[in-house]
């Protein structure tokens, strides 16, 4: 049914539609959001962002050495992984 070309064709006139219900979404979301909140929570978020960008290609780095990579691999497959 998904292969349908009929299918296509819905999902393609509806995509105006869909759209317009995305915008609506994230505008009701951006409504309600109280900027006093913000405030407070900007410093621990900004610091647990910083611990996790350096702890988590180590994190990667070691596990990857105790299965058994070399060093140069793991750490460039910590640093890798790490961004995500």
């Amino acid at each position: 049914m998904a292969s349908n070309p009929v299918t296509r064709f819905i999902a393609e006139s509806l995509k105006p539609l869909r759209d317009f219900f995305l915008v609506m979404f994230f505008f009701s979301l951006g409504a309600k959001l109280a900027l006093d909140v913000v405030y407070t929570i900007l410093l621990p978020a900004t610091v647990l962002a910083t611990v996790l960008l350096l702890a988590k290609p180590w994190v990667f780095r070691f596990l990857l050495v105790k299965l058994g990579e070399s060093a140069q691999l793991a750490l460039e497959m910590g640093v890798r992984l790490g961004q995500v």
